[in-house]
């Protein structure tokens, strides 16, 4: 597994976390546990997000940084094989 496939599946993993936390905070909402857990996890994927963003370019067009030019087009996206191929 490359370094971009090993961030882009920590930031899938915390995106889970957090679905999963909001359907029990949903139901629970009083739980302590849950909302600790929910803060942890919100934490966690913004960490995995900026270091995606940081090492591998923006996961969406709303994460482009560069204000000189338009940097969503550059590279391949997340989703293409062929960001899979180690150079």
């Amino acid at each position: 597994m490359t370094e971009r496939e090993k961030a882009l599946m920590r930031v899938q993993t915390f995106s889970f976390a957090l679905n999963e936390a909001n359907l029990f905070l949903d139901t629970h909402p009083k739980s302590r546990e849950a909302l600790d857990y929910y803060h942890k996890a919100v934490k966690e994927y913004n960490d995995a997000v900026q270091t995606y963003i940081t090492n591998f370019g923006p996961l969406d067009f709303t994460q482009v940084l560069s204000k000189d030019t338009w940097t969503w087009t550059e590279g391949c996206m997340p989703w293409e094989g062929e960001c899979n191929v180690e150079i």
